[in-house]
């Protein structure tokens, strides 16, 4: 088992964080996005179209999709993004753990 960490800023379209390789899984502990801008965000998570979360992100605030005790699980080839309407507005950061499948 292996820990892992994504860190990325947004772009105009889906900012594609990474991707499960053959014969893992990876357990999603934290997918944090932070809003950089001084108004009123919407962010969209999303996992290979399987899970799609919109949510509004205050200026200057952040929001954690992974609920407290809670665990997102990630199969093999499938991709983690996240996106907004406008670059440069959001960073994300992910936190998981990486094993075999």
């Amino acid at each position: 088992m292996a820990f892992g960490r994504i860190a990325a800023t947004s772009t105009a379209d889906n900012t594609a964080l990474g991707t499960v390789p053959a014969g893992k899984v990876w357990v999603i502990l934290e997918f944090i996005c932070t809003n950089t801008q001084g108004s009123q965000l919407e962010v969209t998570g999303q996992t290979s179209g399987l899970d799609r979360v919109t949510v509004s992100v205050p200026p200057k605030g952040g929001y954690n999709y992974v609920e407290p005790g809670s665990k997102i699980v990630l199969a093999a080839g499938d991709t983690l993004a996240a996106r907004t309407a406008t670059a440069g507005t959001f960073n994300v950061h992910v936190s998981y753990l990486e094993e075999a499948a």
